[in-house]
């Protein structure tokens, strides 16, 4: 009887470990799975001024739009940023556009000419921005009641919106993720690329240079016919908050006081107090943020970026990058401000800061010690 029970119990020992054999590969493809999100993750790409959005383009992408700068490979080989991610980390993840002009109910951008990026108040596009968001959350059937994931990357005027929707959840009263209208979805992180979150000045040379810039045949030609550029003048209301030679000028202005009216906070107290990853780039060649080339007083690059705090409890980062050619023409303006768009140390940065607020080592600590 013994000898029978001591074979009976090798042989279930044998049973035992051939089933681990044959289960663990299945395990292991389980455990794959559940590193999938487990939530919804929905992109909205803000373009900067002087920008458009054709028919064609807010068609593109099932009507969550698509633009040449963010989808598009670059003259130098970089891929553009959307399809980077894609490839990277968001494989399925959605990507809308901002429009300045509005959203269809379920979200989708509807069209817009470059000249709306220069005759809207900053406050109506950043209301446009929460309408947006708030349609694609609660009509789209593919977010609504799902727990959703929200990002912001925003290149330009459209940084200065997205940071801007920050100031606006500030002014609502609280700043830790949450969404209006929708319980279930969390900002997880906002991204500024060349974008002026401190004010630009305004010098009457240097405002004159804005139009010579982005009034060009190749640009936005239709601005000339503005008698305001009404978007620039609200920048200037935010450089005004601070003293002309603060260091970082982005994090010492107040897009709260200038925008929103409120009691000032710094754009720096917004950052730290959103409770969600933050990441300010800035291109130390924009020579739309340094016109002393041309001979225009001023160098107010570190308009760009807040402070770089990063602990335990902050994930907030003003970081900058050089590229592009030191010369004063128009065209290397516009080109030099482009080129965050299809940087690869910039890319790297943003894969090492998504999806949770990552150091983003690729990029250095910005600091000009004006």
């Amino acid at each position: 009887m013994t000898s029978r029970h001591t074979i009976g119990a090798v042989l279930a020992i044998a049973s035992c470990v051939a089933l681990l054999t044959i289960v663990s590969p299945l395990s292991a493809s389980a455990r794959h799975i559940q590193r999938a999100p487990s939530h919804q993750q929905l992109f909205l790409i803000l373009q900067g001024i002087s920008s458009e959005l054709t028919p064609e383009q807010a068609a593109a992408n099932q009507g969550m739009g698509l633009v040449p700068q963010y989808w598009e490979t670059g003259n130098n080989g970089v891929p553009g940023i959307v399809p980077f991610l894609q490839k990277e980390q968001f494989p399925n993840a959605s990507f809308f556009v901002y429009s300045y002009q509005g959203n269809a109910s379920n979200g989708n951008p509807l069209p817009y000419d470059c000249t709306q990026t220069f005759s809207h108040p900053l406050r109506a596009d950043i209301l446009a921005l929460n309408r947006q968001i708030t349609s694609i959350l609660t009509n789209n059937p593919n977010f609504k009641g799902k727990q959703t994931d929200v990002y912001l990357i925003g290149h330009s005027l459209g940084g200065v919106v997205a940071f801007g929707y920050l100031a606006y959840l500030k002014s609502l009263g609280g700043l830790n993720g949450s969404l209006p209208k929708a319980p279930k979805a969390r900002l997880k992180g906002v991204v500024t690329l060349d974008s002026p979150i401190g004010g630009v000045s305004g010098n009457r040379i240097y405002q004159k240079l804005i139009r010579d810039v982005f009034g060009r045949p190749q640009g936005c030609p239709g601005i000339k016919s503005l008698p305001h550029l009404t978007s620039v003048d609200n920048l200037v209301q935010i450089f005004s908050t601070t003293p002309k030679r603060s260091d970082p000028h982005g994090a010492k202005a107040s897009l709260l006081q200038a925008i929103f009216h409120d009691p000032k906070q710094s754009n720096q107290t917004v950052a730290e107090t959103a409770r969600i990853p933050i990441l300010t780039v800035g291109n130390t060649h924009d020579l739309i943020w340094d016109p002393r080339l041309c001979g225009i007083d001023g160098d107010f690059r570190s308009t760009q970026w807040v402070e770089d705090e990063a602990s335990n409890h902050l994930a907030v980062y003003g970081r900058d990058f050089t590229e592009g050619k030191l010369i004063c023409n128009p065209k290397d303006f516009q080109s030099n401000h482009l080129a965050v768009l299809h940087t690869s140390q910039v890319e790297t940065g943003l894969n090492q800061f998504f999806p949770s607020g990552g150091v983003p080592t690729a990029l250095t600590i910005a600091s000009l010690h004006l």
